[in-house]
C-alpha cells in the first residue's frame, strides 16, 4: 500500500510539473506550407482548444513590402466540459492590417482562449 501511494505521490508530482510547463509556454506546430496549429489550455474551464491559422504574405498596395497575415483562423474544442464553439476569426478581422497582424492575431486568441470565462462571448459580440 506504502508503494502504491509513493507511486502516486511521483505521478502527481510530475503530473503537476507538466501542467506548470503549459501554462507557461506556447506549444505550437508550423508546416511548410503556412499552416500553424497551436493548443491552448483555460484550466478554470477545464477546456483545451485546438486554433488553427494559415500564414501568408500579402501586398495592400505595389509601394508597401509583404507583411505576415493570418488568414482562416479557427478554433475547435478538443477538450472541455460543456461544448461551446468559439468564432475567432472575428477577433482576427479586428487587428490592424499591417506587419503586425500575424502576431498580434496569435496574441489575442491565445489571451482570449486561456482567460476566457463562461460569459465572454456575450461581451465581444461574438454570439
Amino acid at each position: 500500500m506504502l508503494q502504491r501511494c509513493a507511486r502516486v505521490a511521483r505521478i502527481a508530482l510530475r503530473w503537476a510539473r507538466a501542467m506548470r510547463d503549459a501554462r507557461y509556454h506556447l506549444a505550437y506546430t508550423a508546416s511548410k506550407d503556412g499552416a500553424v496549429t497551436l493548443k491552448v489550455a483555460n484550466f478554470p474551464l477545464r477546456s483545451v482548444w485546438e486554433v488553427r491559422f494559415r500564414m501568408e504574405l500579402v501586398v495592400g498596395d505595389a509601394e508597401q513590402v509583404a507583411w505576415p497575415c493570418a488568414t482562416d483562423v479557427r478554433a475547435c474544442s478538443v477538450l472541455a466540459d460543456t461544448k461551446s464553439t468559439v468564432d475567432v476569426a472575428k477577433l482576427a478581422d479586428q487587428m490592424p492590417r499591417d506587419w503586425r497582424h500575424a502576431p498580434a492575431t496569435i496574441w489575442s486568441v491565445f489571451r482570449y482562449l486561456k482567460n476566457k470565462t463562461s460569459d465572454d462571448d456575450h461581451f465581444l459580440g461574438l454570439l
